[in-house]
């Protein structure tokens, strides 16, 4: 990504270039042209305005959909110099407002009646709905601030220990890796069609939603009913012509168990699939790759660095991928338990990310996590953070990806950590104490369990009720346990390891 790329200014050099290129396909109608975009975000930029929203103030966007409105809110929201925060639309209000509580935004957009529910939650921000679901807003000029990059323009939401969610804040000059690696070596251009298959509060849609305007190829957002549906989603990918794929490993492994001849013949205009976001099961893809002529591609890293390592995949894998080498605007190393860089074929230890693509931090938060960024000359580009990921070292600069050191988890490409789920449950009627664990069914799908202490853990139901009240669905843990108490190690914290091997050991 060229350094003179800005996030505030993408659309505008998109439509500049070429106004009549297609720049979000629809289900039904023509598609929206880089220049009708324009000229909704322009609206949209204006509309923000009315409202008093100014350079560097926080605003929310709340939308299931990825269509042509939303996306001309993340570019309206980015062209005003404002910080555009995605929030989960499938979250619980009260969700919402861990968040709000967090960056403070000056104002919410989105669809009317996830609005409604909002305000019901958060008081404060003005609102303004998408023309989708309000009146038309009258097109106009997007006026992009000019930014050296240097401030904050996305806060994209992860969880926290303490219960209270974290906002990673990126700068509007960081590259998303995911980005140039596609630019770069599978080229993104006018001809391509890039399909955003994740939600916007998922970093991954930042690189589809604002990746695709930077090499100005037609974003096709993807259905969220045909994930499950490999039959389906391979008939819509067909007919879209898309050529660009990017998403989590379920619906391309989904995508796997197709049956040959209508794999190839379906999937035949993919030229570059890129997963992210979570372990593709070696065998699914090995499956997968065998159909399509497509390069496959596995791009690792957390919401805190983007993208920051890369593999190629060109021949169906007899194991586990490795999650590859730094891309070129990153520099990782490996530090052992003491902190000290190790280099060994072989050694393993915390993968260490520093460079332009890393977060400038959390927002308006210190500890809790915050002392994982490191600053200073010491660190390449001036910033560094510590991932908590185990990898070992492989010939050649790459690495191989091991598993997590602390209690942060993947499930259904959402990262979160088991303490704020223990946290939530504790906070249910009855329940003393609480530990839940993740463990895995099979090569592609796991559980989360929950071990419950107290007169209240006998009600899962009423448990699951209590959940889905401070929790997004996809951290709901699948099963309430009940126990008389939880296993303890010797320095008498709970021991949570025995407590999944037990779990594993009784078929749970």
């Amino acid at each position: 990504m060229s350094s003179s790329v800005r996030l505030s200014t993408l659309l505008a050099s998109a439509a500049e270039a070429r106004p009549e290129a297609p720049a979000v396909l629809g289900e039904t109608r023509l598609p929206v042209t880089y220049g009708e975009l324009a000229a909704r975000a322009g609206g949209i930029q204006a509309a923000l305005a009315g409202l008093g929203v100014r350079a560097g103030d926080r605003v929310a966007l709340l939308s299931g959909r990825t269509d042509a409105d939303a996306v001309a809110a993340v570019h309206a929201i980015l062209a005003a110099g404002a910080v555009y925060v995605p929030l989960d639309a499938a979250s619980p209000p009260a969700r919402w407002a861990s968040v709000s509580r967090v960056c403070a935004p000056t104002a919410v957009v989105g669809e009317r009646a996830l609005l409604d529910r909002f305000a019901a939650a958060v008081p404060g921000p003005r609102r303004l709905a998408l023309p989708s679901d309000g009146d038309e807003l009258p097109a106009g000029r997007l006026d992009a601030v000019r930014s050296d990059g240097t401030d904050v323009a996305y806060l994209l939401t992860t969880s926290g220990s303490t219960g209270v969610p974290k906002c990673v804040a990126h700068t509007g000059a960081a590259p998303s890796p995911s980005w140039s690696v596609m630019v770069g070596a599978f080229p993104v251009g006018g001809d391509d069609v890039f399909a955003c298959h994740a939600p916007l509060h998922f970093d991954v849609s930042v690189a589809s939603v604002l990746g695709s305007a930077l090499g100005g190829a037609a974003l096709a957002p993807v259905p969220r009913e045909l994930s499950g549906f490999p039959v389906e989603l391979a008939t819509w990918i067909a007919e879209r012509a898309v050529t660009v794929w990017l998403s989590v490993p379920y619906p391309l492994a989904r995508l796997s168990g197709l049956e040959e001849r209508a794999a190839r013949e379906r999937l035949a205009t993919l030229r570059t699939v890129v997963f992210a976001g979570d372990v593709f099961p070696h065998q699914r893809l090995a499956a997968l790759i065998c159909a399509p002529g497509a390069r496959f591609l596995n791009i690792y890293g957390p919401t805190e660095t983007n993208g920051c390592t890369y593999e190629v995949v060109d021949a169906p894998p007899a194991g586990p991928v490795p999650i590859g080498r730094p891309v070129e605007c990153a520099e990782c190393w490996v530090e052992d338990d003491d902190g000290r860089p190790v280099d060994a074929v072989g050694s393993v230890g915390e993968l260490v990310v520093a460079g332009p693509t890393v977060a400038a931090g959390y927002w308006g938060v210190e500890g809790h996590g915050a002392e994982r960024f490191r600053t200073g000359e010491t660190c390449p580009g001036g910033r560094a953070y510590r991932t908590g990921d185990q990898v070992r070292v492989l010939p050649g600069g790459r690495y191989a990806f091991l598993g997590r050191m602390d209690n942060m988890i993947k499930m259904r490409g959402q990262r979160f950590e088991l303490e704020e789920v223990e946290n939530a449950v504790r906070l249910a009627p009855g329940v003393e104490d609480c530990c839940v664990v993740k463990v895995d069914v099979r090569d592609d799908h796991s559980r989360l369990l929950a071990v419950v202490v107290g007169p209240g853990a006998g009600d899962p139901r009423t448990l699951r009720e209590h959940c889905l009240t401070r929790l997004p669905s996809w951290a709901v843990p699948h099963r309430f346990l009940t126990a008389a108490a939880l296993p303890l190690g010797s320095t008498g914290k709970v021991d949570r390891r025995a407590l999944r091997e037990e779990l594993v050991t009784r078929g749970e």
